[in-house]
Order: structure tokens, then sequence, then C-alpha cells
């Protein structure tokens, strides 16, 4: 969870960030992380006295108004879906924190969510969604004693397509290719498929078996993030194209982000596929994505590129099986 907009000045100044419910704060790793959010550059922070305090209601109030951005999944049996806790909200009642003692981005282990039907979708701590079988199911949840408005309302349908045969084999001569991932060329190093600063709740299958033939299977929530920075940035000012072969059972949208000389000055630019692009992005069959480099519009260079991200639009899902990712002449 996140306490936003704290005021700072030239004063000492007590600051306290409630708990939403203390006892579930068996675990802790960690007290807190903090930074500048109002991109005004370097602040200079003095800090003291950190520490967990048990306040009475004379001090701060009991949290009486909380949000959760419900959504409306369609869930295959076996398959998951992860609430995303960004939108979840809570408000602080008479005597408030400094900042309104607002918080946001409320992890689900503060919350106890049922679902109404646990034979056709269960949900854990964590607000992962697991499909049982075919029907429709309702998740809701309580803050303590404070019931949440909402719900998210499930639709659980047969399970997810599998491919049962590998991508058409890539034909263009080695010496034209940088290969990031397949078994037809040699390939760069990558520091990390699946990077820490990925967005929620992503999952990869590394490697996915397919026939004896190996390929990376993402179930995207939002973005997952692929990093070959420093020794293995790849210098594609040669090349005029970014390859990949595409498999989905689901997905109704796929982006590419492409990130030039990664830090301070970076450029980056996506593309998008979807019924209405060329090719068009099916379900049920490889796609042969070939990327003209200069679709990457807003793209100052590719003379040192770092990231590559792979995106659904926010608050969607979908299962991507890719191959053969590769920058050609």
């Amino acid at each position: 969870m996140e306490s936003l907009q704290i005021p700072v000045d030239g004063t000492w100044t007590k600051h306290v960030i409630p708990i939403p419910v203390s006892s579930r704060l068996t675990a802790s790793q960690g007290l807190f992380h903090f930074a500048e959010g109002a991109e005004e550059g370097a602040y200079t922070i003095w800090f003291d006295d950190v520490q967990y305090v048990d306040l009475s209601s004379i001090e701060v109030g009991d949290a009486d108004t909380v949000n959760v951005g419900w959504p409306s999944p369609t869930v295959a049996v076996g398959a998951t879906f992860q609430i995303n806790s960004a939108p979840n909200a809570i408000a602080w009642g008479p005597p408030v924190p400094t900042n309104g003692g607002n918080l946001t981005n409320v992890g689900f282990r503060y919350f106890t969510l049922t679902s109404s039907n646990p034979a056709v979708a269960t949900v854990d701590a964590d607000g992962v969604i697991t499909g049982v079988s075919g029907g429709t199911a309702s998740i809701t949840a309580t803050l303590g004693g404070l019931a949440v408005a909402g719900q998210a309302s499930v639709t659980v349908t047969a399970p997810l397509g599998v491919p049962s045969t590998i991508a058409a084999a890539p034909t263009a001569p080695a010496a034209d290719v940088i290969s990031m991932f397949g078994s037809t060329y040699a390939s760069v190093g990558v520091d990390t498929w699946s990077t820490g600063w990925s967005g929620c709740c992503n999952t990869l299958t590394d490697p996915f078996d397919i026939a004896g033939h190996p390929v990376k299977k993402y179930e995207l929530r939002h973005f997952a993030g692929i990093q070959f920075v420093g020794a293995n940035a790849i210098d594609a000012s040669a090349m005029a194209f970014l390859h990949l072969d595409v498999w989905t059972p689901n997905g109704t949208e796929f982006q590419v982000r492409l990130v030039n000389a990664v830090g301070a000055g970076q450029t980056e630019a996506t593309v998008t596929y979807n019924a209405g692009s060329t090719p068009a992005l099916t379900t049920g069959a490889w796609i042969s994505l070939d990327i003209p480099l200069s679709a990457f519009t807003g793209l100052a260079g590719r003379n040192a590129l770092g990231q590559m991200l792979l995106l659904v639009p926010t608050s969607t899902t979908g299962v991507f099986y890719v191959d053969n990712v590769y920058f050609r002449k």
C-alpha cells in the first residue's frame, strides 16, 4: 500500500501512516519505502523515530471509506486472474493524520475475500481468482468489520487452448539476424525475460515445451519487461525488422514496446496488434509479426536497445506463447 502526497517542509513533523488491519501484518519484510513524487528533482530529507506504534482513537480515527476496483473477468477452467490492487483505496475518518490518512494500492492481504460459489471460482488471499468449473460467481470483500461496496462478477469458461504445433522456422540468413530467442539462430545474451519491475502478477513459463520445442509462455496482466542492458544492449542500427511469432488462445490486443538508451534520456515507442491490424491478432494460430523498426515512431535511435515490453491493455489479461524473437535486415 502507499500513502501519497505527504507534505514536507523545513520543520520536524510527525506523520502517521495508518495500517488498515494490523492483525494481518504478521510477516512484514520491511517498514516502508519512500520516493519523491512531484517530479521536482532531488530532495534532502531527514527521518527520525521510524516505528510501529499503537495509537488511540484520539490520534487516529477508523477507516470509514473503502473502494476496490472490481473487474468483471472471464476466466477459463484451470486459469487464473489477478484482481489488480492498484485502484484499492481507504480513507480515514476524524481525527485524520497529516496527509488525510488516505491509502492507495492497498494489497488484498488486508481484506477478507469471499467467493459466492467456490465450485465455480475460488479466490485466494492475494486476490487471485481460479476458474474451477463453468458458470458464474461473485467475489466480495470486507476490511476488518467494514463491508466493501461492489463485487467482481466472474464468468468461468472452458479450458484455454494450447498450441500443438510450433511456429514455422525462420528463413532469413543468419548473417542478417540478431537473435534474442529461438532454435534457428545462435542468440545474444538477455538479462531477464521477466523483470522485477514488470506489471503486477504477470507470469512467465520458461521454457514451455511444445513437442520437445521450447517457447516462452506469458500470462500478461498489463505488461512484462524483457531487459538486455550494459554488455547485452543491442545495436540494431543496421536492422530493418523486429520479428516475433505469437500464439494466443484468448488475447484481443498485443503490444510490443522498445526502449533505447535505457536511463536518463531514454526513448521508447510501441506498436499494437489487434483484430484490425495487419497482420490481425487472431486466436488459436501462430501469427508471424515481422515489425518494421520504422513503425516504432518516437524511438530516437536503436543503437543501444535495452528493453522490450510485451503489453496488453490495462484491466485485461491474455495468454501469449512467444517464439523466434530476433532483429533482421
